[in-house]
C-alpha cells in the first residue's frame, strides 16, 4: 500500500468535508439513519481509493479533458463513495430492511435510491461526486440502472454502458458489490472473500470495466492477511502475505501440523503455496473453499491500455 498517497487522498477528502457543510450534514444524517449504510459506505470508500491509486494512469487517460494532476485527484471519488447510498434514506425502511426477496414494485422503489440520492447531493457536492451517487449501479454491458430520458422527445433511453459511464462510477460499482456481499445484511449472511471474488468473476461477467476489474483482483486477496485456514494436508495456518500473480496461493504460517492437537507448540513454518504446489487452501471456518479457487489460481493478465 502506498501509505503516503493514501494519506494524501484521505486528507484531501476530509479537507473538502470540513469546508462543505452540505455534504457533512448528509453524512451525519446517513449515519443516524442506518449504521450499516454508513459502515458500508466507509468500506466502499476505502476500497475505491485503493483502486483509484492503482489506476492512476487509467484515470489520467479516461479524464483526458482535465489536467493530469486534477484527473488523478481522488477526493471526489471518495466523497461520491461516502454518499453513494444516501438516497436509501428516502426508501421506506420496510423495503430497505425486508429479510426476504423484494417483489417487482419493491425492487423498483429500491432502485430509485440512485436518483433520490442524486437529487439530495447535486446542489451540495461537485458534479463528479454527484455522478457517483447517480451512476454507481451502471454496468459495463448496459444492464444497470437508472435509465435516461431523452431531453428532446422525453422518451426513455437505455442506461449508460461501457465508457459512457463516468470512470469513478466504474470503480465504485466493483467496490460496492464486493463489500455488500462480504457484509452481514438483513436478507443474507456475509460470504467469505474467496467466495465473493469467485462469484464476481463468474456471475457478474459484463458488469465491470475490465481494466478496473483486473486492478481489483490484483488488489483484494481471496484470503485476507491474518485469516486462519486449513490446508489440504490437514495443517492449520494463518495467511501472512498475498501473491497478486496467483491470488489463491498465498504465503501462510503453520499454526498446527496435520494431526497435531490444538494448542500444541508446533514450529511456525512459513509456506509459499505458490511454490509448494502440492498443498492448497482447503477450507475456512469449516467451509470447503476449493470450488472457489480454481479460477483464482492465476491472476488475470494485465490488460492492454486503450
Amino acid at each position: 500500500l502506498d501509505i503516503v498517497g493514501f494519506q494524501d487522498s484521505i486528507a484531501e477528502l476530509f479537507g473538502f468535508l470540513k469546508g462543505n457543510s452540505g455534504s457533512s450534514t448528509l453524512l451525519q444524517k446517513l449515519d443516524a439513519f442506518d449504521n450499516y449504510l454508513m459502515s458500508h459506505s466507509t468500506n466502499t470508500c476505502y476500497l475505491a481509493l485503493l483502486l483509484g491509486m492503482k489506476l492512476e494512469r487509467y484515470l489520467i487517460d479516461e479524464r483526458c479533458l482535465k489536467p493530469a494532476r486534477e484527473a488523478k485527484d481522488l477526493h471526489l471519488l471518495g466523497l461520491g463513495c461516502l454518499l453513494h447510498d444516501v438516497g436509501k434514506m428516502l426508501v421506506p425502511k420496510a423495503i430497505l430492511n425486508k429479510p426476504g426477496r423484494l417483489d417487482a414494485a419493491e425492487m423498483a422503489e429500491m432502485r430509485r435510491h440512485t436518483t433520490y440520492g442524486y437529487d439530495l447531493v447535486r446542489r451540495n457536492v461537485p458534479a463528479n461526486a454527484a455522478q457517483v451517487v447517480l451512476n454507481h449501479h451502471q454496468r459495463w454491458d448496459g444492464s444497470g440502472y437508472p435509465g435516461r430520458i431523452d431531453p428532446r422527445t422525453r422518451e426513455a433511453m437505455p442506461p449508460l454502458a461501457g465508457k459512457q459511464i463516468p470512470v469513478f462510477s466504474r470503480i465504485v460499482i466493483v467496490a460496492d458489490v464486493y463489500d455488500a456481499a462480504t457484509s452481514q445484511r438483513c436478507y443474507s449472511d456475509a460470504k467469505l472473500p474467496v467466495q465473493v471474488l469467485h462469484e464476481m468473476r463468474n456471475r457478474c461477467q459484463g458488469f465491470f470495466d475490465p481494466e478496473v476489474a483486473s486492478a481489483f483482483y490484483r488488489t483484494v486477496p481471496p484470503f485476507p492477511i491474518g485469516q486462519v485456514v486449513t490446508l489440504s494436508n490437514g495443517a492449520e495456518a494463518a495467511v501472512v502475505d498475498f501473491n497478486p500473480d496467483c491470488p489463491a496461493r498465498p504465503k501462510v504460517k503453520c499454526l498446527r501440523a496435520p494431526g497435531e492437537p490444538s494448542g500444541a507448540h508446533t514450529a511456525h513454518e512459513e509456506i509459499d503455496l505458490n511454490v509448494c504446489r502440492d498443498v492448497e487452501v482447503a477450507s475456512v471456518d469449516g467451509q470447503d473453499v476449493r470450488p472457489y479457487t480454481a479460477c483464482q489460481q492465476a491472476a488475470d493478465p494485465e490488460p492492454v491500455m486503450a
